[in-house]
């Protein structure tokens, strides 16, 4: 056992327990782990409290009965240095009646969104945005078949993203980006009925780390990007490509939207300045679609005095970006007299994140580390990195490892090796 909260509960008491739903241990519903300690929420008392998972130590972060009464807390996410709360509410169900609350790491709460019903369930997507579960809808009491799904609008405003699921009773993203909601959580025999239903959202996105339009290199080589995208489904699909610049916030980049019928491809040359229009600049593109049957890949072409070289650049999807938690490697790193090495990250979210490098030589010494700020959906590109990291002499064989501390974070990374003689070089993404 790591912690008994039961036994917390009865020497604390919560300001204004519910006589009617109250139970002495408590009936706990969510929990989620926040800075190295998790964090429960008790829907019958009105309560957060934080365990300290080596040592088991309780103590509370928030009585949410004191300042809001007997709203029934249930579902609960960490995001951003915050925690979001939503609320089931009494019976009968009175629609509209729940909420979902903001409470801080000193144990501050307020109100961010409303109109809600029933909630059981809220998380967010790697581009910041809320996600909320409610249980029943239309109905005094639970109902089998009113469940749904809702997207919360940077304006306010609710987008119904499911509907029809039979008393849902929680929801998390899955690694493929897909929504997995837990169906048919409780109710009458037979048992054995419950189900875990995927929702896949009709906005896959890719994100090309890097493209350029006639940027002078280093050496003097001038590069440009061609874009590919294939529909491989049997349907027309709608997508938009977002430039997203270089060390800049990328949400407020250029955009132009298409349509490509089933089974078709399209190659947009020289992308940076036939699409966007932009000379004599460089960044990432985000690709977003109403499909997940798309297929995006990028072709850096060098214009050198003997011709063009190039290098091919697959654009990463939601499975491949670096989460915390996870670390990549990027391998054959190289910086002497023969070659160097370039590194981009690309920021997936729509907050800013750091990523952490370090470089290990082929023998396994660390070389060095430096922490990165990247803006929200921001790209940077470190020239001549393994210098910038600490090596001093020539380096083969060394590798970067690539993380990120910022909870919720996702990026991509890459890495370019370019010949000094020729300007060819070759692509090498994280392992």
């Amino acid at each position: 056992m790591v912690a008994d909260l039961s036994a917390f509960q009865k020497v604390h008491p919560v300001a204004n327990p519910e006589p009617d739903d109250f139970e002495p241990d408590g009936t706990w519903y969510g929990m989620v782990e926040a800075r190295g300690a998790l964090y429960a929420v008790e829907p019958n008392h009105g309560e957060i409290d934080v365990i300290a998972p080596q040592s088991g130590a309780i103590s509370r972060l928030i009585d949410i009965s004191a300042s809001q009464g007997h709203i029934v807390p249930t579902a609960i996410a960490y995001h951003r240095g915050a925690f979001y709360v939503g609320n089931l509410k009494t019976f009968p169900i009175v629609e509209g009646s729940s909420k979902i609350y903001k409470v801080t790491l000193d144990g501050q709460i307020s109100i961010v969104t409303e109109g809600l019903t029933t909630v059981l369930g809220v998380t967010f997507d790697h581009l910041g945005r809320m996600y909320v579960l409610e249980n029943t809808t239309g109905n005094p009491f639970p109902t089998p078949g009113t469940g749904r799904v809702l997207r919360v609008k940077a304006s306010g405003e609710l987008e119904v993203i499911a509907t029809g699921l039979s008393l849902p009773t929680g929801m998390t993203f899955g690694p493929d980006g897909a929504l997995y909601v837990s169906n048919v959580g409780f109710g009458p025999p037979p048992v054995g009925l419950g189900q875990v239903v995927k929702i896949q959202l009709g906005d896959s996105s890719w994100l090309l780390p890097t493209s350029a339009s006639a940027v002078s290199g280093a050496s003097g080589v001038r590069y440009t990007t061609d874009l590919t995208i294939a529909n491989t489904g049997d349907a027309e699909a709608a997508f938009t490509l977002r430039f997203l610049g270089h060390d800049v916030d990328g949400r407020t980049g250029p955009t132009q939207s298409f349509t490509l019928g089933a089974g078709k491809s399209v190659t947009y040359q020289d992308i940076v300045s036939s699409v966007f229009s932009l000379a004599n600049s460089y960044g990432a593109i985000l690709v977003t679609s109403s499909t997940p049957d798309l297929a995006v890949y990028g072709q850096v072409l060098a214009q050198t005095a003997t011709g063009h070289v190039g290098q091919g650049l697959p654009a990463v999807s939601d499975a491949g970006y670096v989460r915390p938690d996870q670390s990549g490697s990027l391998l054959a790193i190289r910086e002497d007299a023969r070659a160097r090495t370039n590194l981009v990250l690309a920021n997936a979210t729509s907050a800013s994140l750091d990523v952490t490098l370090t470089l290990v030589s082929d023998a396994g010494a660390a070389l060095g580390s430096q922490l990165v700020t990247l803006p929200p959906l921001g790209m940077t590109q470190l020239n001549g990195v393994a210098r910038l990291l600490g090596a001093t002499g020539a380096l083969t064989g060394g590798r970067i490892v690539v993380s990120t501390p910022t909870t919720d974070g996702a990026f991509a990374a890459m890495a370019s090796i370019i010949e000094a003689d020729s300007g060819d070089a070759r692509t090498v993404m994280p392992r």
